[in-house]
């Protein structure tokens, strides 16, 4: 529904540039992935994995990464993490 949509903008960059751009931005591409960039998130990492999936968050692994307890996989690596309201945000952007 409309009051269920997210805006880009206003609720997802802000998320992205806080926790994100450090390591994925315009400076830096690690795994060669920019958040900064929509054709980079869609396509596969040097994982092999696809950062967003659009209409499927199940199959996202940034959503995975973000939600890892193995501190080896968990996304961002350092720093705060995002809270469960900033998930729910991305995953409602990536439906």
């Amino acid at each position: 529904t409309a009051s269920d949509k997210v805006d880009f903008n206003r609720e997802i960059r802000p998320l992205l540039a806080k926790h994100c751009y450090a390591c994925h931005g315009a400076d830096t591409q690690e795994s060669n992935l920019r958040f900064d960039e929509r054709d980079s998130i869609l396509v596969p990492a040097d994982s092999g994995q696809t950062a967003v999936v659009p209409h499927e968050p199940a199959q996202s692994e940034m959503l995975r990464r973000i939600r890892s307890t193995d501190h080896s996989d968990q996304m961002p690596p350092e720093g705060d993490r995002l809270s469960e309201s900033d998930v729910a945000k991305l995953e409602r952007w990536i439906e």
